[in-house]
C-alpha cells in the first residue's frame, strides 16, 4: 500500500484535533500536510506548523492555489497565505527607511516626470535631453524626491 505525498485537511479554525491527526499521520509517515483552515489564531498556527503542517490556506483558496500549494508542500516548502503571513509577521517599518517627518512633502510635476522617466529606464543624460534641462538639474529633481540611489547613468 502506498502513501499520500501530501494530506489536504479542510477544518474549523482553531479546531484542536488537528493535532491529533498530525500525530496520527506522523506515525503513518505521511510528509506533509496542508490546511484549509479561516481565521485562525496566531497560537493554533503556531501549534500547528510546530506539529508538521506545510501549509495553511484560507478555505476560500482558488483551486490553482491548492494545487500550487500542494505541489510546494511535496516538494518539503512550507506555504503560508499572504494574508496569514501579514497576520503573523506585522510590518514595521524601519527608521533608516522612513523619511523624517520634518521632510515630508508632495513632489512636484517635474519630480514625478523625472522620477516617471527614470521608471522607464531611462538614463539621466536622456532624461535632461527630454525636458530640456541640465543633468544637474535632473540629479537635482532625484535627490529631492528621495530616489539618490536610484539615479540611472546614461
Amino acid at each position: 500500500m502506498q502513501q499520500p505525498d501530501v494530506v489536504l485537511l479542510d477544518i474549523p479554525a482553531d479546531d484542536d484535533r488537528i493535532l491529533e491527526i498530525l500525530s496520527n499521520g506522523n506515525r503513518l509517515d505521511v510528509p506533509a500536510f496542508v490546511v484549509l483552515a479561516d481565521n485562525p489564531s496566531i497560537d493554533w498556527v503556531a501549534d500547528v506548523l510546530q506539529a508538521g503542517v506545510r501549509a495553511i490556506l484560507p478555505r476560500v483558496a482558488k483551486l490553482n492555489e491548492i494545487v500550487a500549494t500542494v505541489v510546494a508542500a511535496a516538494t518539503g516548502l512550507v506555504v503560508l497565505h499572504p494574508d496569514l503571513v501579514d497576520f503573523l509577521l506585522p510590518v514595521k517599518e524601519s527608521p533608516a527607511r522612513s523619511p523624517p517627518i520634518s521632510s515630508l512633502q508632495a513632489l512636484s510635476p517635474r519630480e514625478i516626470e523625472v522620477l516617471a522617466m527614470l521608471a522607464e529606464g531611462l538614463g539621466n543624460k536622456t532624461i535632461a535631453r527630454r525636458m530640456t534641462i541640465s543633468e544637474h538639474t535632473v540629479k537635482f529633481h532625484l535627490k529631492k524626491s528621495g530616489s539618490t540611489g536610484a539615479t540611472a547613468i546614461a
